[in-house]
């Protein structure tokens, strides 16, 4: 898990600041309450409070369902928010098994065409 040392909190012991996600950004973007988030998830309110103020871990298995509940794609939650360009990986998970084989050709091509000589 990655976490920073916060503030102290309750019963003197360091609150635990976990990796920042864009879970309430995303949420807000789909227009989504955090009940009718936890609800399409099956969690609790307060975990996706404690997920968006990074004071609870996240697990794949969650963080799964997270996405798709939100129409994108689990990376899409850590690396951007809604407004960013989508990322490459969340392009090639939208794809046919044939569009991203041929797209990985492509790539490849413009890989090697860039290459030094």
């Amino acid at each position: 898990m990655l976490y920073a040392m916060g503030k102290v909190g309750k019963k003197g012991q360091p609150e635990r600041k976990y990796r920042r996600t864009h879970l309430k950004e995303w949420r807000e973007h789909r227009g989504m309450t955090i009940e009718e988030l936890a609800n399409a998830v099956e969690t609790s309110d307060a975990t996706i409070s404690r997920l968006e103020n990074g004071k609870q871990p996240y697990t794949q298995a969650l963080f799964e369902r997270l996405a798709r509940a939100l129409h994108c794609t689990p990376s899409d939650l850590i690396d951007r928010t809604p407004t960013e360009a989508e990322s490459l990986g969340s392009l090639f998970a939208g794809m046919s098994e044939a569009s991203r084989e041929y797209t990985l050709t492509v790539m490849k091509s413009l890989r090697d065409k860039d290459r030094p000589q």
